[in-house]
C-alpha cells in the first residue's frame, strides 16, 4: 500500500514539475500595443503590414524621381490594378487593394486613381445625369 502511494505521489510531482516546465516555456510578455498573428493564416494584419511595406517600398524608389523630372508633375498618378491569388491560402484581394489604396494615400508622393470598375460607375452616373 505504501509503495503505491509513494508512487502516486512521485507520479504525480512529475507532472507538476512537467506542467510547470510547460508553462514558463509558454509564458512571454508582450507589448500592449504589439499586434501578434496567432494563426500563422492570412489575416487583416498581414494585409495592412504588407501594403504599408510595398506602399514604402515604391514611394522611395528612383522612379518618382524620374518622373517628376520627365513630366514637370510633382506627383505621378497612380491606378492600383486588380491582385491575383496565386497561393493555396485564402487571401481577400479586395481587403489587399483597400490597403494598398489607403497606404498610397497616405504616403502622399503619388496621386490615386480609382480602380477601372469605380471608373466605369462614375462614367454610368454622368452618362445618366446629363
Amino acid at each position: 500500500m505504501k509503495l503505491k502511494k509513494y508512487s502516486f505521489i512521485l507520479l504525480q510531482r512529475y507532472y507538476q514539475q512537467v506542467f510547470l516546465r510547460v508553462l514558463d516555456l509558454k509564458l512571454q510578455e508582450f507589448d500592449s500595443n504589439e499586434e501578434i498573428n496567432l494563426s500563422r493564416d492570412w489575416n487583416d494584419i498581414d494585409s495592412q503590414q504588407v501594403a504599408q511595406e510595398m506602399i514604402g517600398d515604391s514611394s522611395t524608389d528612383k522612379w518618382i524621381n524620374d518622373y517628376k523630372a520627365n513630366t514637370g508633375r510633382k506627383k505621378p498618378r497612380v491606378i492600383i490594378g486588380n491582385v491575383v491569388n496565386k497561393t493555396e491560402e485564402h487571401i481577400q484581394t479586395d481587403t489587399f487593394i483597400k490597403d494598398l489604396e489607403k497606404n498610397l494615400i497616405n504616403s502622399g508622393n503619388a496621386l490615386f486613381i480609382a480602380s477601372k470598375d469605380q471608373r466605369k460607375d462614375v462614367r454610368a452616373e454622368r452618362r445618366s445625369s446629363s
